[in-house]
């Protein structure tokens, strides 16, 4: 007994052809074609030049004898088709050749020039309006009243196909006729073999365009040298192979499966290639749904354990990166190719700098997708910055010094006047005048001191010291400024000697530039946590100290610019005021730099700020 399945395969069958042969003289077109046509079903035909395909549609129209075999129409055996047998049973023929009477308009040509010469007894207004209006509810632009022959190639087949669906075929074929449209004209002649196809139409289409049988058609059938080569779903084959098939040399059905074989192996390796290409990149389909990401953007947007495949867009990015989702979904819906640069992305509460580059895929003219790439150039940005901001001190240092230099000769002039006056003078009320002047003329001593350590030519007594030793000192100097101002200061030292080859002195004035900085931002009290540790950087022994504080933070999107000097850093918003212009970060900066050392800041979440600083110690 069948099985349901099987009744409804045979019931839904339009046409079979059965052990079809035809010859032109002794040339052998067609050799034992077997084939199954079915309802609301649409049938790609496909193969090389002189495979049979124009052939074989001729015969299926009554327009050739086959020389044996027959076809079945709903279960009704014919040896062959005429072309009104063909035409009762509801087959009708697009042929290539577009046969149009030319000197007749196109409302003329779909109406009336049937199988013969048009009868002269005819309303033309009627027919003209009735054109026009068939023309309109297909979805096409197209003059009724034009003669044929001032159309371009698309505009006649659209008129040879929009001529054989007036009728209302079971069976249309289309005998490389697709293959003359305009992209435009295409999209709405599939649709409208869409429609057909819900109505249960049966629709045979001869292409040698790829695209069209995976746009298009439910099957495919590959004919080679006359012979069915073979036949199935669309779903079953994949493109290349497909192409392999129809237009390579290969004669055994038995190669199939090492052709297969060797397509999936290419596909494994192209697959394989994208998943490490050292850059973030999505594949996104036309639904706006990812279909690959591989391993490096897993890894940037913390998909190691989280289903991607088919995973919205929005949900990759929303809600923390909407502005790069925005410029990313504008793009898509304009299918368009784009770049953006420096866009902010937040992953795992880190801000990251990327430039993403959008690049739509096409096969022939229909997308079918979009490759999204996005390249971290955080570190990039990071090292240009910090390359820009060593430009700008190193001018600053050049200047500086230079003044400096110049202010020191009146400068030391006026103090040995000063000193030279003390002894002059014996009346306190003026010597209390020169204490206050020499007070001052040593504050600008201080400043121009300051200013010098800018030059690359300043030099100072180096010596070795302790990390941890210099930061106790520093801490036990300002306890007591501490205590007054309810500041705890909390101090997780490493346990091995951090030995660096510096300025005792410099590296003092920057841990109080530090301290001082913080005491500033803090005047209601807080905390203090600072911690060293000995670290490996690039093979190499470091000494790493991290200072952070419970204060306001830094208010600037980019924190390093509290490095420039006569910045002002810090912004209270309790006094809603800002800290005074100075140049202890700069001088600090620049005494770090000086021997190998960094130094970087960065806002804490919550409050405050934290600087690391990180020198290399001595051997």
């Amino acid at each position: 007994m069948a099985s349901l399945k099987e009744n409804n395969f045979v019931s839904s069958l339009f046409m079979s052809v059965e052990h079809v042969f035809h010859n032109y003289g002794r040339v052998r077109v067609l050799k034992d074609v077997n084939l199954t046509f079915h309802r609301g079903e649409i049938h790609a035909l496909v193969g090389e030049h002189g495979a049979g395909k124009s052939s074989l549609c001729a015969l299926l129209s009554g327009l050739l004898r086959p020389a044996s075999g027959q076809i079945v129409i709903k279960k009704n055996p014919y040896h062959f088709l005429t072309f009104p047998s063909a035409r009762r049973n509801g087959i009708e023929l697009v042929d290539q050749q577009n046969f149009l009477f030319e000197n007749l308009s196109v409302a003329e040509n779909l109406f009336v020039s049937r199988d013969s010469h048009p009868s002269p007894v005819y309303n033309r207004n009627k027919l003209f309006q009735k054109a026009g209006e068939y023309i309109a509810q297909s979805g096409f632009q197209l003059d009724p009243e034009i003669k044929v022959k001032a159309l371009d190639l698309s505009d006649r087949s659209l008129v040879n196909i929009l001529k054989h669906v007036y009728l209302q075929p079971k069976f249309l074929i289309l005998d490389e006729t697709l293959d003359n449209l305009n992209t435009e004209t295409l999209h709405k002649v599939v649709n409208i073999l869409t429609d057909m196809k819900k109505l249960n139409a049966s629709i045979l289409f001869v292409t040698h365009k790829i695209d069209e049988v995976y746009q298009i058609a439910d099957t495919v059938t590959i004919l080679k040298e006359g012979e069915v080569f073979m036949s199935d779903s669309v779903k079953n084959i994949d493109k290349i192979n497909l192409i392999k098939f129809a237009y390579t040399e290969m004669t055994k059905v038995g190669q199939i499966g090492v052709t297969r074989e060797e397509f999936y192996q290419i596909l494994k390796y192209n697959e394989a290639i994208l998943q490490n290409l050292p850059v973030n990149l999505l594949v996104i389909d036309t639904d706006f749904k990812i279909k690959l990401i591989n391993e490096r953007a897993k890894s940037f947007f913390h998909l190691e354990h989280r289903i991607y495949y088919n995973l919205p867009l929005e949900d990759l990015f929303l809600p923390h990166n909407s502005d790069a989702y925005n410029l990313i979904h504008g793009t898509l819906q304009k299918e368009q190719d784009r770049t953006f640069y420096n866009v902010t992305l937040r992953t795992n509460d880190a801000l990251k700098r990327n430039n993403i580059v959008i690049n739509p895929i096409y096969d022939e003219s229909f997308l079918i997708g979009t490759i999204v790439i996005i390249e971290d150039i955080s570190e990039q940005e990071e090292l240009r910055e910090q390359m820009i901001f060593s430009e700008k001190l190193a001018s600053t240092g050049l200047l500086a010094a230079g003044v400096a230099h110049e202010i020191n000769n009146p400068l030391e002039i006026m103090h040995n006047y000063i000193e030279f006056l003390k002894y002059e003078i014996s009346d306190r009320k003026q010597l209390e005048i020169l204490k206050i002047l020499q007070n001052q003329t040593a504050t600008i001593s201080h400043i121009v001191s300051n200013l010098i350590i800018f030059s690359d030519d300043y030099t100072d007594q180096i010596e070795t010291c302790d990390l941890n030793i210099l930061l106790e000192q520093a801490i036990k100097l300002i306890q007591p400024n501490a205590r007054h101002k309810q500041i705890r200061i909390h101090f997780e030292k490493e346990t091995e000697v951090l030995s660096l080859h510096a300025n005792t002195t410099e590296i003092q004035q920057v841990l109080l530039n530090l301290f001082k900085n913080s005491f500033e931002v803090m005047p209601s009290g807080g905390d203090v946590f600072i911690t060293t540790a000995l670290v490996q950087e690039n093979g190499v022994n470091t000494a790493r100290m991290t200072f952070r504080d419970t204060g306001p933070g830094i208010c600037d999107d980019h924190p390093m610019n509290i490095f420039q000097p006569f910045y002002s850093p810090f912004y209270s918003s309790k006094t809603g005021a800002e800290s005074h212009l100075g140049l202890g970060l700069s001088v600090s900066y620049g005494i770090i730099t000086k021997y190998q050392g960094t130094i970087t800041v960065e806002n804490i979440k919550g409050s405050g700020c934290q600087f690391v600083i990180q020198l290399p110690q001595t051997a």
